[in-house]
């Protein structure tokens, strides 16, 4: 009796777990320089933009960093996203996305060094990792 209620227990956890990714849509975020390069560690930002939502969203991580390769790969509920991009010696940039049930959004964010790092430093600053 015990181990049918704990399979009872285990199905109905398999089955939440399918309908709660299937109310989700892929984001996939790639981080590159003026020049094609990637910028690896760049400071990512996800902030959902509630207007159209018809219930509250999950909590979403206020900022997560792009692996090496500048990539990040997240599962979000549908709907409209303000993706902010940030690295070192880089001007920030925000972008409004949409992400939609059962499909891929794919993002290349391109990233401009800004002037004022290089009217105070030169253009020769270190570059970690890239």
């Amino acid at each position: 009796m015990m181990t049918r209620r704990w399979a009872v227990v285990v199905a109905a956890g398999v089955l939440m777990a399918s309908v709660e990714a299937a109310d989700t849509g892929t984001l996939r975020i790639e981080v590159v320089d003026s020049e094609g390069a990637v910028i690896g560690g760049a400071l990512i930002s996800m902030r959902p933009d509630r207007t159209g939502r018809p219930s509250p969203i999950r909590v979403v991580p206020a900022a997560t960093a792009a692996d090496q390769q500048g990539r990040l790969t997240s599962e979000l509920e549908p709907g409209f996203f303000d993706v902010c991009v940030m690295a070192d010696a880089f001007v920030p940039t925000c972008q409004k996305v949409r992400v939609v049930t059962g499909a891929t959004k794919s993002i290349r964010v391109r990233l401009t060094i800004d002037p004022a790092v290089i009217r105070e430093i030169g253009d020769t600053f270190p570059t970690r990792g890239r």
